[in-house]
């Protein structure tokens, strides 16, 4: 669709805030601005804060480890219906046209429907060396052991960490996040994925299947708990006085930390697109991988 004829682009926000808000179309669908309303196909849709983006979303998979944003390409806005995506106006001078960005959508906007909002604070740019297969796999994963392993946990150079299920999405992100910051690795996982963790730099790989991690492993300053259950109970010895224990599943029990003098939490990860780049820079410089195991179609994604 045409864009209306009195389309104009709004004056965008101060630069301190940085509250560009991107609206997302799915499914090549064009999206219009006119008024005080979105509209596509004629029907209206809520109008965001500050200035705006047009941008049409490149579907290009759906992946498994839940991702909630693809990774998007920003095209000049025209009314011809654009290759991919389009922007409508934008006060950030660092998302130009032609950039391609990632980022995790704050969970209010939502990110799978054909319609999306998103501030250019969550976002940054794809690096080289990354297609966009990669790029739109990082965001979630990335963020969610980045925040549990400096944010919550606390981790530093000398350090020892243990994460359970490092082969996952976010345990193969967190194993390099930490060799990478000069702690030292232990990770369980399981038979299959010993060969894939070692070659991420652990130090220490532990098959669940074959050996207990607690008859191996002693003093360690974080627990990064991916697993839950069974595994977290057997954890709380293995922490140093003083040590952490960090989990995305279940809230851990307080009384437990205290009675072995350790802190405790559960989170969710945050947008964060000043950590996204940090992550980005480790993944140009080599020093971090990110796997992707497969791809689906959203039609066959469940």
């Amino acid at each position: 669709a045409a864009l209306p004829p009195a389309f104009a682009a709004e004056p965008a926000a101060p630069d301190a805030e940085r509250r560009v808000n991107l609206l997302i179309a799915a499914h090549r669908t064009t999206v219009q601005r006119h008024s005080d309303s979105f509209l596509t196909s004629g029907k209206p849709r809520r109008r965001p804060v500050a200035s705006s983006m047009r941008l049409r979303r490149q579907d290009d998979a759906n992946f498994s480890n839940r991702t909630r944003w693809l990774a998007r390409r920003i095209e000049t806005a025209r009314p011809a219906e654009p290759p991919e995506l389009a922007v409508v106006s934008t006060g950030d001078a660092e998302l130009v046209p032609g950039t391609l960005v990632h980022g995790l959508m704050a969970t209010e906007h939502g990110s799978l429907a054909q319609y999306a909002i998103a501030n250019a604070s969550e976002l940054a740019r794809v690096p080289a060396a990354l297609d966009r297969i990669a790029a739109a796999a990082v965001p979630l994963a990335g963020l969610t052991a980045w925040q549990g392993l400096f944010d919550h946990g606390g981790l530093q150079a000398g350090q020892r960490v243990l994460i359970h299920g490092g082969a996952g999405g976010v345990g193969h992100m967190a194993v390099q996040f930490a060799k990478a910051r000069g702690a030292t690795v232990i990770t369980t996982v399981s038979t299959d994925d010993v060969d894939f963790v070692r070659g991420l730099g652990a130090d220490q790989v532990i098959d669940y299947k074959k050996q207990r991690f607690d008859d191996l492993v002693r003093d360690v300053d974080l627990v990064y708990d991916l697993i839950g259950g069974e595994t977290q109970e057997r954890s709380w010895p293995l922490l140093k006085k003083g040590g952490v224990l960090v989990t995305t599943l279940a809230e851990p029990p307080q009384g437990k930390a205290q009675a072995h003098g350790v802190r405790a939490t559960r989170y969710t990860a945050q947008p964060r697109g000043d950590q996204l780049r940090e992550i980005d820079a480790l993944i140009q410089a080599g020093k971090v991988r990110p796997h992707v195991a497969r791809k689906v179609s959203f039609g066959d994604a469940k």
